[in-house]
């Protein structure tokens, strides 16, 4: 949940948005975890999610200029977007060689698995066997 809510404008998430006439807010705990968490999940999206958008070869690449004008393409259209596990490149990868989608698919899907890891912790969570083990006990009584 505290992940979903990082999409949102962050004076949303600091201040709270209206509601049927009321201001809602999120409670304090949740509301610092999600603001410490952004700057976190931004700098991994632009650096580890769309790190294979900066390349400016690829080893083995059949279209330099088709492959590199999509990777731009792309990253132009996802930067400044929180949300490194949604990221969408379907419609750009039809213009890339296979060795170039390849290669995204790799760094993109290393890159993925890593923050997904590391997402407890960025929110200040415990590990994810902690986590499921903790909801296990609680629905397992």
């Amino acid at each position: 949940m505290l992940y979903i809510t990082c999409k949102h404008p962050l004076p949303k998430i600091a201040s709270g948005f209206e509601w049927n006439g009321k201001l809602i807010q999120m409670a304090p705990i949740d509301r610092d975890a999600c603001l410490s968490a952004i700057m976190s999940l931004t700098n991994r999206e632009n650096d580890d999610i769309l790190g294979f958008l900066k390349w400016e070869k690829v080893e083995g690449c059949t279209s330099q200029e088709e492959c590199l004008e999509a990777r731009l393409l792309c990253l132009r259209d996802h930067s400044f977007h929180v949300d490194p596990l949604g990221a969408d490149f379907e419609d750009y990868i039809d213009s890339m060689c296979e060795t170039c989608v390849e290669e995204h698919k790799d760094s993109y899907s290393t890159a993925r698995q890593g923050l997904w890891d590391d997402l407890p912790r960025l929110f200040g969570l415990d590990p994810w066997d902690k986590l499921l083990e903790m909801r296990s006990e609680a629905f397992n009584p």
